[in-house]
């Protein structure tokens, strides 16, 4: 089995750059988030509210060891979405994918199947991963779909198990993709890619 060492990452693939979120993105994070101040309603916990102080605070929440978020975003340095490697299991070679969210105007673009072929890429290829786990609440059927659309396995759910923000508690769904399973959902997220309008034309030939 080959070594873990899970790390965040600095990439780029048809335009859109995948690195280290830090509090230096703040402003084109917050803009991006403004276009749907819905965007993190579903998170287990949110930022607090969408002012300037407490999407700074979730920010330095999330960019806090051992937390590995990462940002996406274009050429013009404007901020496309964000997500988090995290829950990293150094005994099981395993980590989870998480705290994603795309910016409003490129939702259903292939923007999401771009981030996810190199987020998870970077895990197995780079890493040395051996189990990428993803979770979501029952409630979000939107983050629900773009998981089976990207080819991954659905494992079920786990009634009541976590304790969110509001104080109820939530029906989580469980998602994976497993070493041996990786090339074929390469392929699903490569096909997607291409098969989906692109994000910014802009930017196709880069």
């Amino acid at each position: 089995m080959s070594p873990f060492t899970p790390a965040p990452i600095t990439k780029i693939l048809h335009g859109v750059t995948i690195e280290p979120l830090t509090l230096g993105h703040f402003d084109a994070y917050y803009a991006a988030l403004l276009v749907d101040p819905t965007t993190m309603d579903l998170y287990s916990f949110p930022p607090k509210s969408t002012s300037p102080e407490h999407i700074r605070e979730f920010i330095t929440a999330r960019i806090a060891a051992p937390n590995m978020a990462q940002v996406f975003v274009n050429s013009a340095g404007e901020v496309l979405g964000s997500s988090s490697y995290y829950n990293v299991s150094h005994e099981n070679h395993s980590l989870e994918i998480g705290y994603t969210w795309i910016a409003a105007p490129y939702r259903g673009t292939n923007l999401n199947p771009i981030v996810k072929l190199v987020m998870i890429q970077a895990a197995f290829d780079d890493m040395g991963a051996e189990r990428v786990q993803f979770v979501t609440s029952s409630k979000n059927l939107r983050s629900q779909r773009a998981m089976e659309n990207i080819g991954l396995t659905r494992e079920g759910t786990l009634r009541r198990d976590r304790l969110i923000h509001d104080g109820t508690l939530r029906d989580t769904v469980f998602f994976s993709v497993i070493r041996p399973e990786w090339q074929t959902v390469q392929e699903c997220l490569e096909n997607l890619i291409l098969s989906r309008e692109f994000w910014s034309h802009c930017d196709k030939n880069i």
